[in-house]
């Protein structure tokens, strides 16, 4: 976000850059996701070299997603789920991803009727 064209763009937007207030604004809008999303999305079409380019695919990378399932944080990681699972609802060119010490990666992507996909434990790891 610190790269001009997509500070501009976001400014130009009203839509919030740092930490603390991209965190504020996804707390407190419905949508804020998908809107953060949507801009960058837009931005990035916006400087692509061809104008029938397909808009690009955004991908979530769910570091030590494993911890969502921990009981501390239960509030926290309800609330995330429902933020990752709205979003990939709402939007079929996201995905996210999350590579496990025991599972092997996940990938889903919210387009219907199929379900998303999922691994289970690899005994071998």
């Amino acid at each position: 976000m610190s790269e001009p064209r997509f500070a501009d763009g976001i400014r130009q937007r009203n839509l919030p850059r740092s930490r603390a207030d991209i965190h504020d604004f996804i707390d407190k809008t419905d949508d804020g996701v998908e809107k953060l999303f949507s801009a960058l999305r837009d931005i990035v079409q916006a400087g692509a070299s061809s104008d029938n380019a397909s808009p690009p695919t955004i991908l979530l990378s769910l570091d030590q997603g494993e911890e969502l399932f921990n009981d501390e944080g239960r509030d926290e990681a309800k609330r995330f789920i429902e933020i990752v699972s709205k979003v990939l609802t709402a939007d079929p060119r996201t995905l996210a991803s999350s590579p496990c010490a025991r599972t092997l990666s996940v990938c889903c992507r919210a387009t219907r009727p199929s379900p998303p996909c999922r691994r289970k434990p690899s005994p071998s790891t």
